[in-house]
């Protein structure tokens, strides 16, 4: 439990910190216990620093050891951290996209470590082994910090600073480039840190480098599709010569032609519209087949539908308009699948050759 901005007491900093002392308890032995050193409290005893790579470190007071450090320190604060791994959905199709991303700064003291650190910096690589080395990066984006202003308590060591960042931290990597990334799902590995207006890192989101990494899974969203799948259900040999029968669909009635995969319906609307057929195949040649009882299946978001068409033609492919089951509507990601369940061939089909 953090302390209070009053009443500061060494019977209540000794508490604070585990107990480690018993009576008396020495305010310098206070000042410089391990206890006493979290980075993450915006206050506390002594002063922060940053090592060459840019970790933040806690400086333990030699003299002038003051009691009143210790009003609201926190000794249980969080650490500081990047935004955690997450999926960002982009598209379909387009050259960069716009993410959110909410660091997480905690009550860290940024602008007492470096008045100059006014801007984060966002670099996207990738690769981890690109991130760790900072080299080649994909992307990058440095943007002014958000702050929230604060009333430090008067006389303390950490007193200079009235604005932290804002926690979560939220901001805009704008227009982040999507041209080239692997599709539907590639990987991008962030790098978090605040930076001065040039882009110098200055101060890392805590003392490892590391606690401003991300991974970023990008997936393009994919318009929905109409497909279909397996044989057609009947008894072998329907004739001596067809290897296989499937079903089929295309986007008019012409009896040869198939498209499966097909576009689905546009985004939130319920209906599904296709034509449906039969072929099958006879050594090198395809032939569209007739067929009586048909019936199909539409399976669509964990929800299925039957559908009679009765009597499907050889020389035409037999119209489908419908709604999607379950009262589902197309979303991106996906698919209806078409089946045939039910479907009564002649020995000798009705044909037409493709």
């Amino acid at each position: 439990m953090a302390l209070g901005s009053t009443n500061i007491s060494t019977g209540a900093v000794n508490t604070e910190l585990g107990s480690p002392y018993t009576t008396p308890r020495l305010v310098s032995q206070l000042c410089s216990h391990a206890n006493a050193g979290n980075i993450a409290s915006l206050y506390g005893p002594g002063t922060l620093a940053v090592d060459a790579s840019k970790n933040v470190y806690w400086v333990t007071p030699t003299s002038n050891y003051k009691l009143g450090d210790f009003r609201l320190y926190n000794r249980t604060a969080s650490a500081p951290s990047a935004a955690p791994n997450f999926t960002h959905n982009w598209g379909p199709g387009g050259s960069s996209t716009n993410i959110s991303i909410a660091t997480q700064p905690q009550q860290m003291n940024l602008f007492f470590i470096d008045s100059a650190a006014t801007r984060i910096y966002y670099k996207a690589y990738l690769s981890s082994a690109n991130r760790a080395a900072e080299t080649s990066p994909w992307d990058t984006q440095l943007s002014s910090v958000l702050t929230t202003s604060i009333s430090p308590p008067s006389g303390h060591t950490r007193a200079g600073t009235t604005t932290k960042p804002q926690h979560p931290h939220v901001q805009t990597f704008n227009n982040f480039l999507t041209l080239g990334l692997s599709s539907p799902t590639d990987y991008i590995y962030l790098d978090t840190f605040f930076a001065s207006v040039g882009g110098t890192r200055l101060v890392n989101l805590g003392n490892a480098i590391s606690n401003g990494y991300t991974t970023i899974t990008m997936h393009e969203l994919q318009p929905p599709q109409i497909v279909t799948s397996g044989l057609a259900p009947t008894p072998w040999p329907v004739s001596p010569t067809y290897t296989a029968i499937i079903p089929v669909i295309h986007t008019a009635s012409t009896p040869c032609a198939s498209s499966s995969p097909m576009s689905g319906g546009s985004i939130g609307t319920t209906n599904i519209s296709f034509y449906f057929g039969f072929h099958g195949f006879t050594g090198s040649a395809t032939h569209s087949l007739g067929a009586t009882s048909v019936t199909i299946q539409i399976a669509y978001n964990g929800s299925t539908k039957s559908v009679s068409l009765g009597t499907v033609s050889h020389s035409a492919k037999t119209s489908v308009s419908t709604t999607l089951p379950g009262g589902n509507s197309w979303a991106y990601d996906k698919n209806a699948v078409i089946t045939c369940t039910a479907a009564t061939f002649s020995i000798f089909p009705s044909y037409t050759t493709c």
